[in-house]
């Protein structure tokens, strides 16, 4: 059977329910017991239950009968319910199975509240279940309550006192809930809460300042700054208060009194767009209070409508209400720019900010920018950058982030999408980012974006799904009948009957602009129509009928000059609709004149090169062209793209998306196929490879409709994969391939063929499936060499030998890259000039992997021309990534780092993951060697990271093997060891054989004999693989482990060997090390005097502060040999402190610092145990 469940309220008057159904306890003093009992979450010795209830009876045994005696009553209260505990005999409770009681409930959320409290920090993430909780809590409260409203105990003074003490803690608790309440509402960004749980909390402590400010804060923020300031001065001039308010408050208060001031003054902003149809604003009373509420409280808006419903026109009357005027930062998006990467954020760049402002902005994210806007390099000259030079997505991306901040952080900003349904990808990806990063929570920027409701694209989509809680969605509605007689009486000045409203709105279906041409229509026709007779008017309802209805009244020629703009594009450009219409400038001018009168366009650019004008609404144009007829139109794009043409010349890539959409719509899809190749070229040079696939996926789809030749496809579809495949778009990539393999078949094309068998070689590539990719690219080379085609052998042979290196092969992978140079001799082409570097780079990396790094260098430097010759985006990179790597090797550290970051820099500024992380290895390698651990250790973790994200096993053994390099140079050998263990684990290629000899050194140098086993198996793989630089390396190190365990045989028989291979190998220099082994063995031999001769041989050569850990150990060798001669030796000791303080200011954040302080402990006091291990 259920348990009963008793209830029992003591906030406010108290009440008892069993189940729901109230319970009557009759005598006052047993209510006072059950009242008092159910407060304490605990039992209550009989004894003081006794002396709280009867003080007056001195006899304690008297006591206890009394407890027991009503302890009876309250049973008799609950007949068939066991409610108290009297289990003990001393102490006495309630049974709390099936026991609530408001107050305990309150005080354990208090108790939670206040283990929050003090470690939650403001704007972090708060559970909703106990935010929740803490609600709950609250409600428990009604206006006036308190504990106990009853006089139930007021006859005991005990009692009365306990009460009253129970209640100012209570209220107190109240009061520190509300506050909190107030505290998390605010840093969530919801103000309205904010304000509501502040005024609580003020209504139990006015002069409570935490809530103060919190109130003062969101009313701002919901637009009630009248209210803040009221407040603030009621509470300044309270007599009543005579504390002091802090800087804070007082501060608060003085910008509050002076934003009255300064709003009145500020300059308010033109509103970009010409009123398209008339000034009047009606309805949307709702939509304007929720954007204002919106704007101030950090959540910004959608609008969505049909075309015509005033999404516009809402926002332009928003933002002309505001009481302090904002920059208006607006993004117009047009039908015709749909394809070009970034156009409203440029044309917004253009016009929102004067060059005085440019003038002012930090370079490091206005160079970025000037990619989007060059005219940047004429206002200033600090940006460095060719015009023109690529930057990455991600930079963009950051630098028009911070171009926000740096706007908002002096002055408010309102930032205006309008028609977003026409907005390319990348700026929807653009604003998404911006949106996510928090931007419009700030109280200084308010965001609003329109768009039609039935056009939304997939991006806009996306974007509406991602942005749920940042961005609030809504559908303006179509007119009511009372606001559809405001306009009627705006434009006719007199009164509709009600049967011609509601002909009026049946007929537009309540649409704005609709409504407002039938009316202007017939207004202007005829200023004396009868208004009773309004609804038989024989004007047809359809849409398209009603721009007809607007060319009545002009010329012919300027009714021509109409259409030809509309199909240019909104906005156009008169220079191009002059050329396109062969007519005189002095014609043209007349007719424009005649099109502006009428009010059907408006002059919308006159800032830069060319005049520009606008439809006054999208949905006029879109009537135009529906009207023309197929010949027409298609004739008409013809005159345009030839006049657009002859205008530019050689076609910049900006404009190639405009006039490949006039050659497709005009028939010439020959030059359509080019130019849609080119915009998506000029796509993908901002980095915007979405609207790149989808441009050349606009080429794709005309294939069908031409003949192309062999040449012309295989143009658009290595172009097209060259870009996913640096992307790392391996899916998107496979399709694409498979799609040219498709069409290779049907045209029985080896090239074709050939090309898209090497491509899914790419995709293998990206999924280092190497084994797979490296069959695609063996069946594509000889289909790609019967079709004769160079540049596509090229690729095929380069591949095959990236994937027979990756398979640990490096000697058999030389000869494919020098057939792909002997096939590029002597060509021009740029795809044979990329080629080149390509394969110049390859050579490159199997040469530093086979231990040749000099030639590799050489080879390097080889690519890098002709990567530059080739202009592609990522071209440098791949040379400078090997520079990093090859100097390395080269022990020349210095350059290997410079030549790594700069990797590091244009991979960054080009959204190459892969080569970053490969360019963040190799500087950690080369920072490691320099003594430059702090940097190594964040480059270490940062190739860690991007391997991890992007699935690169062999960037993140490198990573670990950095991290194991770090370690052994502090001599924490067991945690060196765990770092190369994990490299070794994570790998199958090369770095696990360059880990695994690592952690085979280390562990023998600990003396753990698997060291040996792992060591020798490391040598054996090395020498099968022909991976010499690790090999060379390996054995080097090898020699200072035959030193320390006194294996002087082993030495002596292989140091000559390694010394050769040094000296042939690597820096002139590097016997150096080898001459400190043979100095340490001296030493170790007690030949002190001859060590000492080897060291001062050794120490002129570094003097140049080249080999830092070789250096610092020959410092420390040789104060141990003075110290034993009994020598001075303050000089190397000076030298080595200065280099130990060289380390220590390196080390930055990186959590190294028990290791360096164990290192610099064991090293400044190990003169006289001096042991000379140096791995």
């Amino acid at each position: 059977m259920k348990e009963k469940m008793l209830n029992i309220r003591l906030i406010g008057v108290p009440r008892v329910s069993l189940d729901g159904e109230e319970i009557i306890v009759s005598r006052k003093l047993t209510r006072s017991l059950l009242f008092y009992l159910a407060a304490n979450p605990k039992r209550i010795e009989r004894a003081k239950l006794g002396e709280l209830f009867w003080p007056k009876l001195d006899d304690e045994r008297t006591q206890r009968a009394r407890v027991r005696g009503y302890l009876g009553l309250i049973r008799e209260a609950f007949p068939n319910t066991v409610i108290v505990d009297d289990a003990s005999r001393g102490a006495v409770g309630l049974i709390r199975d099936a026991l609530h009681v408001d107050v305990l409930q309150f005080s354990a959320a208090i108790a939670k509240m206040r283990s929050y409290a003090t470690p939650w920090q403001d704007g972090t993430f708060f559970p909703p279940s106990l935010y929740q909780e803490f609600v709950n809590a609250a409600n428990l409260w009604e206006e006036g309550d308190t504990f106990i409203d009853s006089n139930d105990m007021g006859t005991l003074s005990n009692l009365s006192n306990w009460k009253e003490e129970k209640n100012r803690e209570f209220q107190q608790d109240l009061y520190d809930l509300y506050t909190f309440l107030a505290r998390v509402d605010d840093a969530l960004g919801k103000p309205e809460q904010a304000i509501f749980y502040a005024e609580k909390a003020l209504a139990l402590d006015k002069y409570g300042e935490k809530p103060q400010l919190i109130l003062l804060n969101n009313l701002r923020k919901t637009g009630q700054a009248g209210k803040a300031r009221k407040y603030y001065q009621e509470i300044s001039e309270d007599e009543n208060f005579d504390g002091v308010f802090s800087t804070e408050l007082h501060n608060l208060g003085k910008e509050l009194l002076q934003q009255r001031e300064a709003s009145s003054s500020y300059a308010r902003p033109a509103w970009p767009i010409r009123s398209k149809v008339a000034p009047l604003f009606v309805g949307q009373e709702d939509t304007l209070e929720l954007l204002n509420r919106n704007h101030h409280s950090g959540v910004g808006i959608l609008i969505l409508g049909e075309a015509g419903a005033g999404k516009t026109r809402l926002v332009q009357e928003f933002y002309q209400r505001l009481e302090v005027q904002p920059r208006l930062l607006f993004l117009p998006c047009h039908k015709t720019d749909e394809n070009l990467p970034y156009q409203p954020w440029i044309d917004m760049l253009r016009h929102a900010f004067e060059p005085e402002f440019w003038k002012k902005t930090p370079a490091v994210w206005t160079k970025p920018l000037a990619m989007l806007l060059p005219e940047l390099h004429g206002i200033r000259d600090d940006l460095g950058a060719e015009i023109g030079e690529g930057y990455a997505t991600s930079l963009i991306f950051d630098a028009i982030r911070n171009l926000l901040i740096f706007t908002y952080q002096t002055e408010p900003c309102l930032l205006v999408v309008d028609d977003a349904h026409w907005a390319d990808r990348a700026s929807i990806s653009l604003l998404g980012y911006l949106i996510h990063q928090s931007i419009f929570t700030h109280p200084n920027i308010g965001l609003a974006i329109t768009s039609r409701a039935e056009e939304k694209t997939p991006a806009l989509e996306q974007l509406i799904l991602l942005s749920f809680t940042e961005l609030e969605t809504i559908e303006l509605m179509r007119l009511r009948e009372e606001e559809v007689e405001k306009l009627a009486f705006y434009v006719l000045q007199k009164s509709l009957p009600a049967s011609a409203l509601a002909w009026l709105r049946d007929q537009t279906g309540g649409n704005p602009y609709i409504i407002l041409e039938l009316l202007q229509y017939h207004f202007l026709k005829d200023k004396q129509i009868d208004l009773n007779s309004f609804s038989s008017l024989s004007t047809p309802p359809k849409v398209k009928h009603r721009f007809e209805l607007r060319l009545e009244n002009l010329s012919l020629p300027a009714r021509e000059l109409l259409l030809l703009a509309a199909m240019q594009g909104n906005p156009f450009e008169l220079a191009v609709l002059e050329k396109a219409a062969n007519i005189p400038i002095n014609e043209a001018s007349q007719m424009i004149d005649e099109l502006e009168n009428a009010q059907l366009i408006y002059l919308a650019d006159k800032q830069n090169a060319g005049l520009k004008y606008a439809f006054v609404h999208e949905i006029f144009r879109e009537g135009l062209i529906s009207s023309l007829s197929p010949a027409r139109s298609r004739a008409f794009h013809k005159d345009i793209a030839k006049a657009m043409e002859s205008i530019y010349g050689e076609f910049p890539g900006s404009k190639a998306a405009v006039l490949a959409e006039h050659y497709e719509k005009a028939d010439d899809f020959s030059k359509a196929f080019s130019l849609w190749i080119r915009a998506a070229q000029y796509a993908y040079r901002l980095f915007s490879i979405t609207d790149a696939n989808i441009t050349y996926q606009r080429a794709e789809a005309l294939i069908p409709k031409m003949a192309l030749t062999e040449e012309e496809i295989y143009e658009l579809y290595a172009a097209w994969g060259s870009m996913l495949f640096n992307g790392d778009e391996h899916n998107t990539l496979e399709e694409v391939m498979q799609r040219l393999q498709s069409l290779g078949e049907e045209r029985g094309s080896s090239l074709l063929i050939g090309t898209a068998l090497d491509g899914m070689s790419d995709v293998c590539m990206n999924r280092n499936q190497f084994e797979r990719g490296l069959e695609y690219a063996q069946e594509a080379l000889p289909l790609l060499e019967s079709s004769g085609h160079i540049p596509a052998q090229m690729n095929a042979l380069i591949h095959q030998g990236v994937f027979i290196y990756m398979l640990n092969n490096f000697p058999g992978a030389e000869e494919n890259f020098r057939k792909a140079l002997k096939l590029g001799e002597k060509r021009e082409d740029a795809a044979s000039i990329y080629a080149m570097g390509h394969a110049n780079y390859q050579m490159a990396t199997i040469y530093t992997g086979m231990g040749f790094p000099a030639k590799a260098i050489s080879y390097a430097k080889e690519s890098l021309q002709a990567m530059r010759r080739s202009g592609l985006p990522h071209g440098s990179i791949l040379p400078y990534s090997m520079m990093g790597l090859a100097n390395y090797f080269f022990a020349n550290y210095e350059e290997g780092r410079a030549k790594a970051l700069k990797c590091f820099d244009l991979a960054e500024q080009t959204d190459s993951w892969r080569m970053l992380g490969y360019a963040s290895a190799y500087a950690g390698m080369n920072e490691t060697e320099l003594a430059l651990l702090g940097e190594a250790w964040k480059h270490a973790h940062q190739a860690i990271d991007i391997g991890e994200k992007n699935g690169h096993t062999e960037i993140i053994s490198m990573g670990y093997k950095v991290l194991g390099d770090i370690y052994s140079r502090l001599g924490a050998l067991p945690q060196a060891a765990k770092f190369y263990s994990s490299g070794v684990a994570i790998d199958t290629g090369f770095m696990k054989l360059e880990n695994l000899a690592r952690l085979g050194m280390t562990l023998s140098l600990l003396g753990d004999p698997k060291g040996d086993a792992y060591l020798e198996e490391a040598l054996t793989y090395l020498k099968a693989t022909g991976l010499g630089s690790i090999l060379y390396n390996t054995e080097a190190l090898q020699l200072s482990i035959f030193i320390q365990r006194g294996e002087y045989d082993a030495f002596f028989g292989k140091v000559d060997e390694v010394k050769r291979n040094l000296s042939e190998r690597s820096h002139p220099k590097s016997f150096v090390w080898t001459d400190y082994l043979e100095a340490l063995y001296l030493f170790k031999e007690g030949q002190l005097e001859k060590s000492l001769t080897v060291l001062k041989k050794i120490l002129p050569l570094l003097e140049e502060n080249i080999f830092f850990w070789i250096r610092f150990r020959v410092y420390e060798l040789q104060i141990s040999l003075l110290e034993k001669l009994g020598r001075d030796s303050k000089i190397p000791h000076s030298k080595r402190e200065i280099m130990l303080l060289q380390i220590e200011s390196s080390l930055g954040d990186a959590l190294i610092q028990d290791e360096w302080k164990s290192f610099a402990t064991r090293v400044r006091g190990s003169e006289k145990r001096f042991s000379g291990v140096t791995f």
